[in-house]
């Protein structure tokens, strides 16, 4: 009964500036350095046959929950959204990305927003770049130890914890 309780929460209407997530899609996952899309660069991963701009996600996520004015979307996305921000999330990039847009549909800058994040492990230098931490200091204290979890592991552990299958990803 409890879980029901919960669910039914959820199902709530909330606030009036609340963010909602009205779509998601996910890309297959493979292994980094060897797996299917080890030499495919992340424009090519979010593009669509010869257009390079994220339209075949977009289009997975619309065909999910078609959205109101989607296509005005697709159209101005060339023109409106900047392919690569650039932040260093490395594999929370799409939360990055939906942090971006929950803040500015809150502050009222648009009303419908598409977050996507993508990464390419394989076409990265492994923790070339990385700085040189106390790894020792950092284990003692449960916290940041906890802040070392990939998030493809994380990804694991919520989808496990909640009940979500891949399929349903």
């Amino acid at each position: 009964m409890q879980r029901i309780e919960r669910i039914q929460q959820h199902l709530q209407a909330g606030a009036p500036t609340e963010i909602v997530i009205v779509a998601a899609t996910r890309t297959p996952i493979t292994k980094a350095k060897r797996g299917a899309f080890k030499d495919t660069t992340p424009d090519v991963r979010c593009s669509h046959g010869s257009i390079v701009r994220g339209y075949s996600i977009l289009r997975a996520a619309y065909h999910r929950e078609p959205v109101h004015h989607m296509d005005d979307i697709e159209q101005t996305l060339d023109t409106y959204m900047q392919v690569e921000l650039g932040h260093a999330r490395q594999c929370s990039s799409g939360l990055q990305a939906f942090a971006n847009v929950a803040s500015a549909i809150q502050a009222g800058f648009y009303d419908v927003g598409i977050a996507a994040g993508v990464e390419c492990m394989s076409l990265t230098d492994m923790g070339g770049t990385a700085p040189d931490v106390c790894w020792e200091q950092v284990h003692a204290n449960k916290a940041a130890r906890n802040c070392t979890v990939p998030m493809g592991i994380t990804s694991e552990n919520v989808a496990e914890k909640y009940g979500i299958t891949r399929t349903q990803q």
